[in-house]
């Protein structure tokens, strides 16, 4: 957040620099853990991640993330879903080294998402890739001379479809060029360039993957964005207004075209304000924020009769300056934040992990999104900008610790790529996700990731509800060399390296052995009935088999091979009791709530008494 320091002190927000300065001290560390953060990890079978500049910048911990999620030999991307006629829920669960509202620091946690049609996008497709290698990237020798074609050669040889992708090549092509803005406090460091990839944070202008540094270190930021803003989470209540304000307003950026192609935008552009723009032969153009472009409307009559906008789409990609009918997103959720003490990577206060209950975008076009949600950790101090310098001297000749371009700071995460899809099946009532976070090992050799659990641990719902039970795991969570500042090792069950999660009825919250089938009662006795599995078979099965399915990580599909073929029980070599040969991940099965009633539930493999608790509480109600 942009929040520029006062002579008094104090951070305030002005709505002229439309931001909040996003600083902190110390290693202040923020970890998603469901869905699953990267950390910008990809595969590695070391504790530590290879490549710190793979997609974004954290400026967290290298042996913090969790690997890809796998089926098969393949990636697996989560799917969640959203169109339900109540809300649908996803529960974000993070945690942050140097808390929140405890008094010695303020702080913002930013929410923010970015989604395309899964529709293929070529080299924009957003991915996680196969290589935990950087992508490349080619400056323009003379940005405003290039033609669009120079410029396709150029893009295509930067980036290529084996490394990950977030933001776009033009995305940083437009950073890269424009001029950063020159009234943001730097401290007394030196910026080593005068575009917008030089901050106080990144002073040498380092590039991980196609971030803008000054984007990434500001919020909110005054120039369009490939980012939709989902929550903050702040101490201070009273900036609300402004942000969700600031939220739903144009930004504007200097659109020139090709030199020689009239019609299309040119990213490369050095001026970043509308006097330049216009001196120089550009257009400052409004963006507004949107959730998907309304294809099927063609005139401003009818888009505006439909409450959405007529202008221009915002779009990293060789596109006319068109206006379309854009689909406002939902308004930014401005709340405070949980309170979490400092130097401590746990729970909030009053127990229960630190998380935001998301409320799923509906898309009106109904088509399937790919998706990345990222994470932001804003923290403020309260000193004068003025005294802001490195490891000064202060009365009687004392030393501080102070590293001036970390007096104040920005961390993130962000999760793998997942998937957005329209349910399947009508559900009128609000739809709960239900998921696995944390990586194979014991509490150290995890740390800062954490040991299996279900998430949310514990969830209300009322009867008419419906749960979608799925989750992601990975082959390659062995915690090996090198290991950090850390301890290497995955200790658990089964084979090394391997993450395996099932789910099996159990009498109480206390017991540690499943109940038999017979003795079950949310399956089995009706309370919990299947109206959807990931293989799209409903007919010819029972409620036992949904319950195998849930208990063999989707190994067995059903006991009978009359029922379900090659994938029954019945025909398929026996599974192993550690659940080795079942799947990393667990596609999905979509459960309508229809009796009231308390259901515990574990993990028979990763639950362990006295070395790790991988329950789940389900709370029913009328």
């Amino acid at each position: 957040s942009h929040c520029p320091v006062s002579m008094q002190g104090r951070f305030l927000l002005t709505l002229a620099t439309v931001a909040g300065l996003l600083l902190a001290g110390c290693q202040a560390d923020i970890y998603l853990h469901y869905p699953r953060g990267s950390n910008n990890r990809l595969n590695e079978t070391s504790a530590a991640r290879t490549n710190a500049n793979r997609l974004f910048d954290s400026q967290n911990n290298n042996r913090g993330g969790y690997n890809v999620g796998e089926f098969g030999a393949q990636q697996f991307d989560e799917k969640y879903f959203y169109g339900s006629g109540g809300a649908s829920r996803l529960s974000v669960e993070w945690t942050m080294q140097h808390g929140c509202r405890d008094g010695r620091q303020g702080c913002r946690v930013v929410v923010q998402a970015m989604c395309q049609p899964l529709a293929g996008a070529g080299l924009d497709t957003l991915r996680n890739g196969n290589s935990t290698q950087t992508q490349g990237f080619q400056a323009a020798a003379k940005p405003l001379d290039e033609t669009v074609d120079s410029f396709l050669a150029r893009k295509a040889a930067s980036a290529t479809a084996q490394r990950g992708l977030h933001e776009p090549f033009e995305w940083y092509d437009a950073c890269n060029a424009r001029e950063r803005n020159r009234g943001l406090f730097t401290a007394d460091q030196r910026l080593r360039g005068g575009s917008a990839v030089y901050t106080r944070q990144n002073p040498a202008g380092t590039r991980r993957g196609y971030e803008c540094p000054e984007e990434r270190d500001y919020y909110p930021y005054w120039h369009p964005t490939p980012w939709l803003d989902v929550a903050v989470l702040t101490d201070n209540l009273a900036e609300c207004p402004a942000l969700v304000a600031a939220s739903a307003a144009p930004t504007h950026a200097c659109v020139r075209t090709f030199a020689a192609d009239s019609g299309r935008r040119l990213w490369a552009v050095p001026e970043n304000n509308e006097f330049d723009c216009a001196k120089n032969g550009g257009r400052f153009v409004a963006f507004y924020p949107y959730l998907e472009v309304a294809s099927a409307i063609d005139n401003e009559a009818a888009c505006s009769a439909r409450g959405y906008r007529w202008a221009v789409p915002h779009r990293h990609r060789l596109s006319s300056l068109q206006p379309a009918c854009l689909v406002p997103p939902p308004p930014l959720d401005c709340r405070l934040a949980p309170t979490t003490r400092d130097n401590h990577l746990g729970d909030k206060l009053g127990g229960g992990p630190v998380a935001y209950d998301w409320q799923l975008p509906n898309f009106p076009s109904g088509d399937a999104q790919r998706c990345v949600l990222r994470l932001r950790y804003n923290l403020t101090s309260s000193d004068s900008e003025q005294l802001i310098r490195q490891n000064p001297l202060v009365q009687p000749g004392l030393q501080l610790a102070v590293n001036s371009n970390q007096v104040g700071r920005v961390f993130q995460d962000r999760s793998h790529v997942f998937q957005l899809h329209r349910v399947p099946v009508p559900v009128a009532s609000n739809l709960h996700h239900v998921g696995v976070r944390g990586k194979r090992g014991n509490i150290v050799q995890v740390y800062p990731a954490v040991e299996y659990d279900f998430t949310p641990t514990r969830l209300s719902a009322r009867v008419g509800d419906h749960l979608f039970l799925q989750w992601s795991g990975s082959n390659s969570h062995n915690n090996g060399a090198p290991a950090g500042d850390g301890q290497a090792g995955d200790d658990g069950a089964g084979a090394g390296g391997t993450d395996r999660s099932n789910l099996a009825e159990a009498g109480h919250a206390n017991d540690n052995l499943p109940l038999p089938w017979e003795a079950s009662g949310f399956l089995n006795d009706g309370a919990g009935r299947a109206v959807w599995a990931w293989h799209g078979q409903l007919d010819g099965l029972a409620p036992r088999d949904f319950g195998l399915a849930l208990a063999s990580a989707g190994y067995y599909r059903c006991f009978a091979k009359a029922a379900c073929g090659a994938d029954s029980e019945e025909a398929k070599t026996p599974l192993d009791p550690e659940l080795n040969a079942a799947p990393a991940s667990f596609p999905g099965l979509l459960i309508r709530l229809d009796r009231a009633g308390q259901f515990k539930f574990i993990c028979t493999r990763n639950n362990n008494f006295s070395n790790r608790s991988h329950k789940w509480l389900l709370t029913v109600t009328d």
